[in-house]
């Protein structure tokens, strides 16, 4: 039987920007994506290719845009951008909206 990662909790600052790029995205069954505090400076675009992605919880990095690819997910529930300094100035604003953020990112791809 073949191992599949579903979780990935990565705690305060062990993962650095390069190794989380080539990590969880080659995981199509991948939920639960917690890099919280870490030095990550972008979401990759492959993150768009886990389709059961349901939590993306990356408070309190360095993450300036996020991929246009994260809005094609589909069972995203809970995003977590807080504590980055983003440059789009209306993700900022969907931010103070927490109860339609998710839905509004969504519908981006639509």
């Amino acid at each position: 039987m073949r191992r599949v990662l579903r979780r990935l909790d990565a705690g305060l600052r062990i993962l650095l920007s390069a190794d989380f790029c080539s990590c969880p995205c080659s995981q199509p069954r991948l939920a639960l994506l917690s890099a919280r505090n870490n030095a990550l400076t972008r979401l990759p675009p492959e993150v768009g290719d886990c389709p059961l992605l349901a939590s993306v919880l990356v408070r309190g990095n360095a993450i300036k845009d996020i991929p246009f690819e994260l809005c094609t997910l589909k069972k995203l529930k809970d995003l977590e951008l807080e504590e980055n300094p983003l440059d789009d100035n209306k993700i900022k604003k969907m931010m103070q909206k927490p109860a339609s953020f998710v839905k509004e990112v969504r519908a981006v791809s639509e």
